[in-house]
């Protein structure tokens, strides 16, 4: 058995998500929660207290242009419309009234 020593150092340097754009949308994931009592937990508290404000919550849609144009029809405010993300996933943002803005992520 090979044995590599590890540091906590190392270990924060260390991405287990097999690309860039799924470890942001698993951040996002870990930032909606607040890290719950994951390792996660003092990270999330620190970005959600940086970034004030700038969240922006996320709904997973069975059709995120059916979401966004739903939203549309009942009163928000287009932000961001429906954009691939990658094969099967689409995000859009509204602001809904009263100025909460609201993401849709699905295919």
């Amino acid at each position: 058995m090979i044995t590599v020593p590890l540091t906590n150092e190392d270990l924060t340097k260390v991405r287990l998500a097999p690309s860039t754009l799924w470890e942001t949308v698993i951040s996002f994931r870990v930032l909606l929660h607040h890290g719950g009592d994951t390792v996660h937990a003092p990270w999330a508290k620190r970005a959600l207290r940086v970034l004030p404000g700038t969240s922006t919550p996320y709904v997973h849609v069975e059709d995120t242009r059916d979401a966004f144009e739903k939203a549309l029809r009942e009163g928000a405010e287009e932000v961001l419309p429906p954009t691939r993300m990658m094969e099967g996933v689409s995000m859009a943002i509204v602001r809904a009234p009263g100025g909460v803005q609201i993401g849709f992520s699905g295919p």
